[in-house]
């Protein structure tokens, strides 16, 4: 596993390698056919207690809430695994791809992780994990 550390992307640089016009989600089950892509944040003042373990590897993300629309107060709920209509949401992609590599073995899923990071000038930059 190749893994980078600290490239530094404008926004706009970080959308153009994942060939997407803008990415916004924070979670992005297989963006790419051949890997997952999740944006996440370690600022203090972030609304999510997303972290990176030392070894650089392991990250602990806590995927999405429930929508806005569903709930007053989405950051108490987890988006649930699937919608009404059966289709899985992001969470539930993720939860059966840890789930399949768990009872199934195989290839994990390959997840390239985005952290934002602001600069000293305000710029909004994202550093590849």
């Amino acid at each position: 596993m190749k893994i980078i550390q600290d490239d530094v992307l404008s926004y706009r640089e970080m959308c153009n390698s994942e060939n997407q016009e803008v990415m916004q989600r924070g979670m992005n089950f297989r963006m790419n056919p051949s890997y997952s892509v999740i944006l996440m944040s370690q600022r203090a003042n972030a609304p999510y207690s997303d972290k990176v373990h030392g070894d650089g590897v392991t990250i602990e993300y806590e995927g999405h809430d429930i929508s806005k629309a569903y709930s007053k107060n989405p950051k108490v709920e987890d988006q649930p695994e699937k919608l009404s209509s059966g289709k899985l949401t992001q969470n539930g992609f993720f939860i059966k791809a840890v789930n399949d590599f768990k009872m199934k073995g195989g290839i994990p899923e390959l997840v390239k992780v985005y952290e934002k990071c602001f600069l000293e000038s305000g710029l909004l930059k994202g550093t590849l994990i």
